[in-house]
């Protein structure tokens, strides 16, 4: 039983926490998307939660998410992958539209 505070959000990892980069931390998007990297982030490099169940975990709308998400892929954070007949893949980028040093 969770408190109203809490999300219901069932998993294994309930008490781990998430490492978000600081390229995306310092970058200068909104904290809403900044939330949603980390979330993404929790389920791993190459994740596909649903938009339903990172709202969950934020505590954010669906809509919300959508924006996020779409800011994210637009700074060069994330990239989407959607598959036939199953869930969003999202790959994350933490070094964002930067270009790598050699």
């Amino acid at each position: 039983m969770t408190s109203n505070s809490e999300p219901e959000v069932e998993t294994k990892k309930k008490w781990q926490f998430s490492k978000i980069w600081h390229s995306v931390w310092d970058a200068k998007i909104s904290p809403a998307s900044k939330l949603v990297y980390s979330a993404i982030d929790w389920h791993g490099k190459e994740a596909f939660p649903s938009q339903g169940r990172l709202a969950k975990m934020t505590g954010l709308s669906v809509d919300t998410i959508q924006k996020a998400v779409a800011e994210l892929k637009r700074r060069g954070f994330l990239e989407t992958v959607r598959r036939r007949r199953r869930a969003m893949i999202y790959i994350l980028n933490p070094e964002g539209g930067r270009k790598k040093r050699l």
